[in-house]
């Protein structure tokens, strides 16, 4: 047709405000993705050094009740001593064991946020069908 009334540059405006809005999503998006990733990696960082920590306070512990369980065989501490050093050293156990399971999940959910979680399971699915 001759006149349009205007109906293509107002369809050319609408591209292009789609245009800059796919744009400005994208933007947004990865901005979100660099800020999952970072977090992730910091977290799992964060917990490999509590986890460092918490061997070696599992050590001591368990040297501390060794020491008491010595002296009490000795009768230089009292069943309350070795008891609460029994406690103590289990309940370290336990703390390690938690943030053991909780680094184990924040390696996960990185591998999630990079992309790559299951890959080595993908890999063997495909050379299994060849």
């Amino acid at each position: 047709p001759i006149f349009e009334g205007g109906l293509r540059s107002i369809n050319l405006k609408e591209k292009k405000m789609e245009t800059r809005q796919s744009h400005l999503k994208y933007g947004r998006m990865k901005k979100d993705i660099e800020t999952e990733v970072k977090n992730s990696c910091y977290e799992a960082r964060t917990l490999r050094s509590v986890l460092a920590a918490l061997i070696k306070e599992v050590e001591l512990a368990r040297q501390t009740y060794e020491i008491t369980r010595e002296r009490y065989a000795n009768g230089q501490s009292s069943s309350i001593d070795l008891m609460d050093d029994l406690n103590r050293f289990n309940s370290v156990r336990v703390e390690l064991s938690a943030k053991s399971y909780e680094y184990q999940l924040a390696l996960l959910g990185l591998q999630r946020v990079t992309g790559t979680f299951a890959e080595e399971y993908m890999n063997f699915s495909k050379r299994g069908v060849q």
